[in-house]
């Protein structure tokens, strides 16, 4: 009999002599396992259930969790016994194998260990059996065997194969798995059957570790796959970097590059401009030089020709002496003709010109008759040339000797006119130039006020005539003459302007010397002579000075046409007729507001000048009166004129009208002497007319600059000393500052007082 048919029996034997026939077959497989199951000889009741079962009824105790059991012992974990490795129970977790599934591994043993495992539940399973074969074999002995102790391998197998279930899967692989037996299920084989079973376990958990081997390395190639797939991926975004770090720096690189150039051209160009600016300061440097040289130029030719002019005037006393002195002297023919003796000079008053001993004529007169011998005394003398004539005033002048000749009046007189006539040819061309290098309007005859005012209004109505202008406003609608004739007319002189329809060349650089121009202001000058000639002869007005105002006329009216035209914005283009009637309109009112402000300042000098007027003629005749010091400020109000005048803003947040002052910085501070006239007026005012309106309150303070340009031609102390100082030379030059001899007097407060 083989061992696994004995120990069958001998399972049989003991569950036949202590279990009651009637007890179940996991009975009796409770009681042969007891009696292999060290702990019986310990006194320890603790059941043990079949692999299948599920759970263990809560009525018997629990096994204890430090013991070391066998292959085919159980352990109590989450309600259910699972067959556990020999090992220490305290460190594994036990899983129901109802919840097992194919693939899965179990917690017991590692995939290393399993071989192992298997030899060491074989022996001690064999250890068992050997030890307990003798007493099996004595029960058996003791009684009669009967059918049921008697196990068929067929039927244990029949029995293992219900146990483990193959299943065959589409692509003809067989997996197999534990089918968990019931409570109530026989265990006909006893513990040979456990044993097989156990066997079969441990195959299925051999086929799983292979499996999950398998999958082990299957995961394992896949993950190296990623893995490599990863470093490539790592490779290509590090290339990428690479490059990406490249193009930023080369981006960076030429960036900086760009613009370092750019900052070097900027500072080149900004060199060169300084440069420029450096070149331009030294060229005006040197005009302000030439300036200033052709200035003096200027001052030697007039302090010349009024050396010249007082040469002329001694000459022209010399000669009238002379023809004082032959008009009393005795004729040749009645007297035998005398020597000429040098007389003693008479002597020189003290502070006189050696100029008014003048010799020239006498002198030319003597050579004359030298050279003409015998011809006769009624032949008129030759002039001798002004070279010779000089040396012998000077030999004369030197000399302090004088030759006096006795002349008929004949030659006297031919003598007087030659020089007469060369002295004025020369004089003409001096005053010719000296006309040239001085303004029209000094050299033009003086015209009073009222004068000028009558013919700047005849010379409207001329406008207003002729060309159909009356206002400055109509001037935005003059139509200019056509540019083609225009520059046909003025650079080959064809054509010409109508004189019917007078249309102006509003378009050439300086309109007022075009020749197109030049025509109409002939026109005008004519018809205006013509239509004024009584007017113009009863005052003794010249050509040049009508001619003058037609011209300020036209440039003032070119001036507003040109205002009206469209202007180029900064956008590119031109304004829009909106755009440019608004601008129109913000000029007309900057205009009208200035002209308010210059006839204010126009009332307030005449104002002041009628104070200081009626002021002088009310104490003149006092002795004890301070006329003196009123004369000082009409002169001051002489010299300063209109345009000196300080001009006021209006205050309109306060209560009344008060005008805030705007200070002249280049105009001396004369406050004090102002209010001294302003308050007189308001003293004196039954002196003075009612009408127009009454001055009123002045704020000052230096807070409100005017802008207004200095006038010029003043006397030195009529200026303000700190201002002039922060002049440069072009500006003083400018300036034109009289070196007339002006005495500042300060008028203190109290002369106020006293009137």
């Amino acid at each position: 009999m083989s061992l696994s048919d004995s120990f069958a029996q001998t399972a049989m034997d003991l569950a036949l002599d202590d279990v009651d026939v009637s007890s179940t077959s996991s009975d009796v497989y409770v009681t042969a396992r007891s009696a292999f199951d060290s702990s019986s000889s310990e006194g320890t009741d603790t059941p043990y259930a079949t692999p299948r079962a599920q759970s263990i009824p809560p009525s018997y105790p629990t096994p204890s969790i430090s013991r070391l059991h066998v292959p085919g012992s159980f352990q109590q974990s989450s309600g259910s016994l699972t067959p556990m490795s020999v090992r220490s129970t305290n460190d594994i977790e036990n899983v129901p194998m109802s919840e097992l599934h194919s693939g899965q591994r179990t917690p017991r043993a590692c995939d290393e260990d399993d071989e192992m495992y298997e030899r060491e539940s074989s022996a001690e399973v064999r250890r068992h059996l050997d030890d307990d074969n003798k007493s099996v074999v004595y029960q058996r002995r003791n009684r009669e065997p009967t059918p049921e102790d008697f196990g068929s391998d067929d039927l244990l197998m029949d029995s293992v194969e219900n146990s483990v279930e193959v299943h065959r899967s589409d692509d003809g692989h067989d997996s197999r798995a534990v089918r968990p037996r019931r409570d109530q299920e026989l265990t006909s084989g006893g513990l040979r059957r456990e044993v097989n079973y156990w066997k079969e376990v441990s195959k299925y958990r051999q086929g799983q570790n292979k499996e999950l081997k398998k999958q082990y390395a299957d995961a394992v190639s896949r993950w190296q796959k990623m893995q490599q797939q990863n470093d490539a991926t790592v490779g290509k975004m590090q290339e990428q970097m690479s490059k990406l770090m490249d193009f930023m720096n080369s981006t960076r690189t030429a960036a900086e590059s760009e613009l370092r150039n750019k900052v070097q051209a900027e500072e080149v160009r900004i060199a060169a401009q300084h440069q420029a600016i450096q070149v331009a300061q030294e060229q005006l440097n040197a005009k302000q030089a030439e300036q200033d040289k052709i200035a003096g130029d200027l001052r030697e030719r007039e302090a010349a020709i009024e050396k010249n002019r007082a040469e002329v005037e001694n000459h022209q006393a010399t000669v009238s002496r002379l023809l004082q002195q032959a008009r009393t002297a005795r004729p040749r023919s009645s007297a035998p003709p005398v020597t000429a003796q040098p007389l003693a000079a008479p002597p020189k008053p003290a502070g006189s010109s050696t100029r008014m001993f003048l010799t020239a004529i006498p002198e030319s007169v003597d050579d004359a008759d030298k050279g003409s011998g015998s011809e006769g005394e009624d032949k008129p003398l030759r002039s001798v040339p002004r070279a010779a004539t000089s040396s012998r005033l000077m030999a004369s002048t030197v000399g302090d000797d004088v030759e006096v000749h006795t002349l008929t009046v004949n030659q006297l007189v031919e003598a007087i006119r030659q020089s007469l006539r060369k002295e004025m040819a020369e004089s003409s061309s001096r005053r010719h130039r000296r006309r040239s290098a001085t303004p029209a309007s000094e050299s033009e005859p003086e015209v009073d006020r009222e004068t000028r005012i009558e013919l700047l209004r005849r010379v409207r109505e001329l406008y207003k005539k002729q060309c159909g202008i009356e206002t400055d406003k109509d001037w935005h609608g003059h139509q200019e003459a056509d540019h083609p004739a225009v520059q046909a007319y003025n650079t080959r002189g064809e054509g010409a302007p109508s004189i019917n329809n007078i249309r102006f060349d509003m378009c050439t650089s300086g309109s007022t010397v075009s020749p197109w121009n030049y025509v109409i202001f002939e026109h005008l000058l004519e018809t205006f002579k013509a239509d004024n000639a009584t007017f113009i002869s009863d005052n003794n007005i010249t050509d040049c000075y009508i001619n003058g105002l037609i011209e300020d006329k036209f440039s003032r009216g070119r001036q507003t046409w040109r205002g009206g035209q469209p202007k180029l914005k900064s956008t590119g283009v031109f304004e829009t007729p909106e755009e440019c009637e608004t601008r129109i309109l913000l000029a007309d009112k900057r205009l009208k507001e200035r002209a308010r402000t210059d006839q204010r300042r126009c009332n307030k000098f005449e104002r002041r000048h009628a104070t200081v007027e009626k002021v002088i003629a009310l104490h003149v005749g006092d002795p004890e009166s301070d006329v003196a010091v009123w004369r000082f400020l009409e002169k001051v109000l002489d010299l300063l004129g209109p345009d000196s005048m300080s001009s006021e803003d209006t205050c309109d947040d306060l209560p009344e009208t008060v005008f805030r002052v705007k200070v002249l910085e280049w105009r001396r501070p004369m406050d004090e002497h102002m209010e001294i006239i302003d308050k007189q007026h308001v003293l004196d005012r039954d002196l003075f007319s009612q009408q127009g309106s009454r001055p009123g309150k002045r704020l000052r303070d230096s807070t409100v600059k005017s802008t207004r340009e200095p006038v010029r031609r003043l006397p030195q102390q009529l200026y303000n000393p700190d201002w002039l100082k922060a002049q440069n030379a072009h500006q003083v030059h400018t300036l034109a500052v009289s070196s007339e001899k002006f005495e500042w007097i300060r008028v203190v407060a109290t002369l106020a007082h006293a009137m």
